[in-house]
């Protein structure tokens, strides 16, 4: 396992799996290397059957405010994470990272205070979702992925999206609102 600093506090992390002649054995989380993500207290599996189907960008606030560990399990996705904390100097940044099952980065650790989402870019991606903070229906908040000031460079043209992520709030709608 390679921890990869990506900036704002957000790490990747690339799988290195150790192979012989009956197949391999990877190590996906490892608690002493992912000293930032404080506890395991819910995971979640997505599937998403076609190519361009969009998640996000999704949060939770506090005191429900959650760290999670992204992983792809299979397929590929462009995931997108932007710091939402108004008091951070970072407030309003993004950083943005290709996942895939198979190379590169295979994992974020996303700390709190960021709103998060992906797009597939490979049918049939599967993503584990590892949260230290159960969902709270309550608390759970989302941002527009296209009605904002962000600018962020979705690889290809969103075909699926469901109804709720479409009617979120854009950027300065949200947060002129706090």
């Amino acid at each position: 396992m390679k921890i990869i600093d990506l900036g704002l506090g957000i790490q990747g992390v690339s799988w290195v799996p150790n192979i012989d002649e009956r197949g391999s054995l990877t190590r996906v989380f490892d608690n002493e290397l992912l000293q930032n993500f404080p506890k395991l207290n819910q995971i979640s599996l997505v599937r998403n059957s076609a190519v361009a189907t969009l998640r996000g960008l999704h949060f939770q606030i506090y005191p429900k405010a959650e760290s999670k560990i992204v992983s792809c399990l299979h397929g590929r996705l462009f995931d997108v994470m932007v710091q939402i904390e108004p008091e951070s100097s970072s407030f309003g940044k993004i950083v943005y990272a290709e996942l895939s099952a198979e190379s590169g980065i295979n994992s974020l650790i996303i700390p709190r205070g960021f709103a998060h989402g992906y797009l597939t870019l490979e049918r049939n991606t599967e993503v584990l979702y590892s949260m230290d903070v159960p969902h709270s229906k309550d608390h759970a908040r989302g941002i527009h992925w296209s009605k904002n000031d962000l600018n962020i460079p979705w690889p290809t043209k969103v075909r699926k999206i469901s109804q709720a992520d479409e009617v979120n709030p854009s950027w300065d709608e949200y947060f002129s609102k706090e």
